[in-house]
């Protein structure tokens, strides 16, 4: 499989730069197990959270949630 990235070089869905008003974000660094290697893009945990949070009816707020996957492949938080 090939790598794929969104526009901002994240391996990750295509989010917009700024958020709509009814978004809210967090943002996931790591090494290559957050990046997602050898898996596909919607196959990440991160992805997977964030389509739980969005469908989840306790979290409904009137919100809808986006993790931005900042994770590079090879390094490492020590």
């Amino acid at each position: 499989d090939r790598l794929v990235s969104n526009r901002w070089g994240q391996r990750d869905k295509d989010y917009e730069k700024s958020p709509p008003t009814d978004v809210r974000r967090m943002a996931l660094a790591g090494s290559s197990i957050s990046f997602g290697s050898c898996i596909a893009v919607q196959d990440t945990f991160e992805a997977l959270l964030e389509d739980r949070l969005n469908a989840d009816p306790l979290c409904d707020r009137g919100l809808r949630y986006e993790i931005l996957n900042f994770s590079v492949p090879r390094y490492s938080s020590c």
